[in-house]
């Protein structure tokens, strides 16, 4: 019974921030689509999606992995096995994260063209090479927190990440237009990395 509960309650939480990054991820949309209109809503999706595409394959799964090895370790309460395991899946995200961006940024131009067939968007890529970095820790964070089972801690992180993302994406947005998607992109990447570095300190290992 406590089980059902448990998987029951790690669903709902699981859908409801789901829910959360949906209607935030459609209001920057709207909002790109009322300042820039429907070119505007092209380039945010190229770059998103670029975005989401390098960071995807850079990861090499460490933060799916590391999921079932961190609760594995947890479920033995073996204090020194989880923070073993805790400390390797971080420095392999640092290594994953740092390569996915040198690969951005030095393939940025190329990125470009092939995104964009125009070479003219390549600094866009670079930041974005940066974002491709914080991205990759702060869903490796993620993952480890949800290894450890804190589901309170889950729930703040995601949230505050991404209703700071989205407040300051606003005015970089209004302000800086299509450039404002890129720098929108990569502070929503730094905000959930400070974010990620305050709760999984709090993670406890008895």
């Amino acid at each position: 019974m406590n089980s059902s509960k448990t998987i029951l309650k790690t669903t709902v939480l699981f859908a409801g921030l789901r829910l959360i990054t949906i209607f935030i991820n459609i209001g920057i949309s709207k909002f790109i689509a009322f300042f820039l209109g429907v070119s505007g809503i092209g380039f945010y999706g190229i770059i998103s999606n670029t975005l989401s595409l390098i960071t995807s394959v850079a990861d090499l799964g460490v933060s799916k992995s590391s999921i079932r090895n961190i609760a594995e370790a947890r479920g033995q309460e073996d204090s020194v096995e989880i923070s073993t395991t805790i400390t390797v899946v971080k420095k392999l995200l640092f290594f994953t994260g740092l390569t996915g961006a040198t690969l951005t940024i030095l393939l940025s131009y190329f990125i470009s063209v092939w995104s964009f067939n125009d070479g003219k968007y390549w600094f866009s890529f670079v930041l974005l090479g940066i974002a491709v970095f914080f991205t990759i820790i702060n869903v490796g964070r993620a993952s480890i927190l949800q290894g450890m089972r804190e589901l309170k801690l889950i729930t703040l992180n995601t949230s505050i990440s991404a209703i700071a993302g989205f407040i300051i994406s606003l005015p970089l947005i209004y302000f800086f237009k299509f450039n404002g998607i890129v720098y929108s992109l990569l502070s929503t990447a730094i905000i959930g990395f400070v974010v990620s570095s305050y709760f999984i300190e709090r993670v406890k290992i008895n």
